[in-house]
């Protein structure tokens, strides 16, 4: 009888995971469009700012591919290059990779907002811990099936391919959060388009880039957009 038990429950543990598994895809094409727009995320290589008062373009930015595919088609040229620059004039990005040749160009006169964030996709990490719950509850239950030692052990025996599942899972989803964390720097367009950059925080000749760069950069841009819009009214009102 223990044993049935035992069973019933590792079939219903099976139907959880299932469950899990596809409540992690679901999720995989939630954060992807979270991320629309600002293409994959990247390691910096070089990254400049200047005041746009001394040079028209005065953000400069140049990136890789992350992972390790990216590396290894990094080590023999065919890896994915990113190139973001900001002007007083213009919002462009350039990225070139084996898919082909892709270039957005933005006049600061269209950007409606721009903004940085610390990007995670905390809804793994909250995967992970409903999982590793799930699999503690499996072992405590099947603890407490049996009356005796044999009880246990069968009831053990009938959900322990439930927790080394779980315990996969867990540790899969919880890697998912630790690769997703990122910076993502991204403008918006009248017509609600987004244009954008993601990356690692990287490590430039000694020197961290993570959020507090990008936040120069959006003040730097909001700067220059707030002076081309300021020189655009005039002409539009003259010609009303």
């Amino acid at each position: 009888m223990t044993f049935g038990l035992g069973v019933i429950a590792a079939a219903i543990g099976s139907s959880v995971l299932g469950f899990l598994v596809l409540v992690s895809l679901a999720l995989l094409v939630f954060e992807r469009w979270r991320l629309r727009g600002k293409g994959l995320a990247m390691i910096l290589d070089e990254f400049r700012l200047k005041n746009a008062a001394e040079s028209d373009e005065f953000v400069f930015v140049r990136a890789r591919a992350a992972g390790f595919i990216g590396a290894l088609l990094h080590a023999v040229g065919r890896g994915r290059k990113t190139v973001l620059r900001v002007t007083n004039r213009e919002f462009a990005i350039d990225r070139v990779g084996l898919s082909g040749f892709t270039s957005q160009y933005v006049p600061l006169s269209h950007v409606a907002s721009s903004g940085c964030e610390f990007y995670r996709a905390l809804s793994f990490l909250v995967l992970a811990f409903a999982t590793s719950c799930f699999g503690l509850v499996s072992f405590l239950s099947s603890l407490l099936s049996g009356s005796d030692d044999y009880g246990q052990r069968d009831a053990f025996s009938a959900v322990s391919p439930i927790l080394f599942s779980t315990a996969a899972l867990a540790g899969v989803f919880f890697l998912v959060y630790r690769a997703s964390k990122r910076v993502v720097l991204s403008v918006e367009t009248f017509g609600g388009a987004r244009v954008g950059l993601s990356y690692k925080r990287s490590v430039i000749a000694g020197s961290s880039i993570g959020l507090e760069q990008a936040v120069e950069v959006v003040k730097l841009l909001n700067t220059a957009i707030g002076r081309e819009a300021a020189t655009s009214q005039p002409v539009a009102a003259g010609r009303q």
